[in-house]
């Protein structure tokens, strides 16, 4: 019980960084010169030799196939906002696209009472954390 709460958390936790990597700065790195003063140069993607889902799959492997059920929970600020009712309907074509392929997945998308009720958002999380059935 307690186990698939933390397993709950872990994939809320890690869909919260997917949907905030889009508003993030472009990642810098630091190098030292010949002068040993540090350099800060920015990661280009269309500049940097970048590689592909195929070479992925070599170096790692077939990806593994989930045994049982997996349940992920979203929340969006509200669905009064267009935007997130169009995340809300990906996150089930998703849900139907892994379940077409074998995999048996439930994604439970919520929203509290508005886009400025933060206490409900983090309610509805705290509850997603605890949910077990």
């Amino acid at each position: 019980m307690r186990k698939t709460g933390m397993k709950m958390a872990m994939m809320a936790a890690v869909m919260a960084v997917g949907l905030m990597t889009g508003c993030t700065e472009p990642v810098a790195t630091t190098t030292e010169g010949e002068s040993g003063a540090a350099a800060t140069e920015s990661f280009n993607p269309d500049k940097e030799a970048g590689v592909t889902i195929e070479e992925l799959r070599e170096q790692l492997g077939a990806v593994p196939k989930v045994e049982g059920e997996v349940k992920l929970g979203a929340v969006a600020k509200s669905f009064d906002n267009e935007y997130w009712r169009t995340l809300k309907e990906g996150y089930g074509e998703y849900q139907k696209k892994l379940g077409e392929v074998g995999y048996s997945v439930t994604i439970d998308v919520t929203s509290a009472q508005g886009e400025n009720d933060e206490q409900g958002q983090l309610s509805i999380v705290q509850d997603m954390i605890g949910y077990d059935q």
